[in-house]
């Protein structure tokens, strides 16, 4: 596999990023942060983040930038502050250029009027008004079936806004001896023939079960894998040569821009751990004409794994 590319890899630009910007008006390097918000929107909140991680934050169309939130953080670790604040607006980061990150849509949403996060050291709380509601609640009806191709290419343009996303589904926490499922999608605005990743998570807390390939091509979905059981699983879902592309020959009749799945990996809780790791620490998309795209990945997710 050849080295990844610098966009590809949002966790470990993330870190990067935080770990060279200064934070605050004192221009140290980020370190933990304190803040107390009440009530305020979106934008301000992560206006408040940004200045103190040194970032700039733009938002992708259809951000609900007015929606208001509360944010309550006690010495608590700048990543993980982004990361659920982000979980709790279903939305996802693009990767940091110049110190700049695009705020999207993530793929999984919720019609809840009010989402609430803690951790011993932060406290964040979401509320969306009735609109907001009905707008999420229309996120999550099907697509409609059989769309006339002249629609769906009309459709299209709208989808191209969030280029080339990898996101997953994972619950917050699991029991020690339970099995669970892991879900990685992809969405992309171009043809995609293949997506090379490799995944790390704690070796101690976590045992893999199996690793298995998705729908994303349909039926000509294929996955080469390997696992390290001390914490690294390397995978390649591709689409196989001479296989039919475009819109429509993956899941469902799924059209690009359209999210698919692309693997699923089951793991197994071995050992109680407050916040065991699973991340995507390199990932690249392959273009049909065999060059790379640039992917965004999702941040590292911390797991409880309670005894």
């Amino acid at each position: 596999m050849r080295a990844p590319r610098p966009m590809a890899a949002l966790a470990c630009a993330l870190s990067m990023a935080l770990a060279a910007a200064p934070c605050g008006a004192a221009g140290a390097a980020a370190g933990p942060l304190t803040l107390e918000l009440y009530n305020v929107t979106l934008q301000q909140a992560f206006g408040e983040l940004a200045r103190s991680c040194g970032l700039v934050f733009d938002f992708g169309d259809g951000v609900r930038t007015d929606r208001r939130m509360s944010l309550f953080l006690k010495d608590a670790d700048p990543e993980s502050v982004l990361y659920y604040a982000l979980r709790a607006n279903s939305l996802a980061m693009l990767p940091p250029r110049e110190g700049r990150a695009l705020l999207v849509l993530a793929e999984e949403t919720d019609d809840a009027p009010t989402v609430a996060i803690g951790t011993p050291s932060l406290l964040i709380e979401v509320n969306k008004d009735e609109a907001d509601v009905q707008q999420q609640r229309a996120r999550l009806q099907p697509p409609p079936a059989a769309a006339p191709a002249a629609a769906s290419i009309a459709a299209a343009p709208a989808a191209q806004s969030a280029g080339t996303l990898l996101d997953w589904k994972i619950r917050p926490r699991s029991r020690v001896g339970s099995n669970f499922t892991v879900q990685l999608f992809l969405r992309s605005d171009r043809q995609v023939d293949a997506v090379p990743l490799t995944i790390s998570f704690d070796g101690q807390a976590f045992e893999v079960v199996r690793v298995e390939a998705g729908s994303y091509w349909g039926v000509q979905s294929s996955l080469a894998s390997r696992v390290d059981p001390g914490g690294t699983i390397t995978l390649e879902a591709a689409h196989p040569a001479g296989a039919s592309t475009g819109p429509g020959s993956g899941d469902a009749g799924r059209s690009i821009g359209q999210p698919g799945l692309l693997a699923s990996i089951t793991f197994r809780a071995a050992a109680a751990a407050p916040a065991a790791h699973i991340q995507i620490v390199a990932a690249r998309a392959v273009g049909s004409d065999g060059n790379d795209i640039g992917v965004a990945v999702p941040l590292r997710h911390a797991m409880q794994v309670q005894p």
